[in-house]
């Protein structure tokens, strides 16, 4: 192995180290809570090697949330593109994917909607907005494919379809940042994929014509 491989090499892993000392401290500490001291101290390098890698809380938050919103975006557009089921049956199996990414990392998915509620993205680069919002925004066009399919074969009301998507997405946000600020009073409280289901299912019922 040539010492350019090798450098390359000693990057990722060290990337790496960092991203998962940066998990364990936003699950503990939050977005808000969370210092870049910390995150380097947990990962046992100096501060300075992580702005080497990431020049921010919300640069290393967009690193691990990213492969989050990347895999429900082709986990939606799977969906809309499946050709066994009716609009209907694809409208309900959102919550279960839903649901899966966010049992995937709760504190990272919980950190990126606090910042996106906060809209305070000083922090971030343009590139890494920009990447953000268009993993966000793909998602939420594969589910606007669902609800247009759905008008355009009579099963669901005379609606905009990018207007259906927006409000699941809200939805999923709203109970997301919900289910965890419960938390904070009971611990015990584990109630999200009731809640999905439940609330997505009432909005679906109600487009049914």
């Amino acid at each position: 192995m040539g010492s350019t491989e090798r450098r390359e090499r000693e990057q990722r892993m060290r990337r790496r180290h960092i991203l998962a000392a940066a998990r364990k401290v936003l699950a503990e500490k939050g977005i808000r809570g969370a210092t870049m001291e910390e995150i380097a101290q947990e990962a046992d390098y100096k501060p300075a090697t992580l702005y080497l890698y990431f020049q921010s809380k919300d640069e290393l938050l967009f690193s691990l949330s990213g492969s989050l919103l990347k895999g429900v975006t082709e986990e939606i557009q799977a969906l809309a593109d499946r050709t066994d089921l009716d609009a209907l049956e694809k409208a309900r199996r959102l919550p279960v994917i839903l649901d899966r990414i966010y049992q995937l990392d709760p504190p990272v998915l919980l950190s990126l909607f606090r910042l996106q509620a906060s809209q305070d993205f000083s922090r971030m680069s343009p590139e890494a907005m920009q990447a953000l919002n268009d993993l966000a925004q793909t998602g939420i066009r594969a589910m606007a494919r669902v609800f247009e399919e759905g008008v355009r074969r009579g099963v669901f009301k005379e609606h905009n379809s990018a207007a259906m998507a927006d409000a699941v997405w809200s939805l999923f946000t709203g109970i997301v940042l919900w289910e965890e600020s419960k938390r904070f009073f009971n611990p015990d409280k584990r109630f999200f994929r009731t809640t999905l289901e439940f609330a997505l299912g009432l909005m679906t019922d109600s487009l049914v014509k």
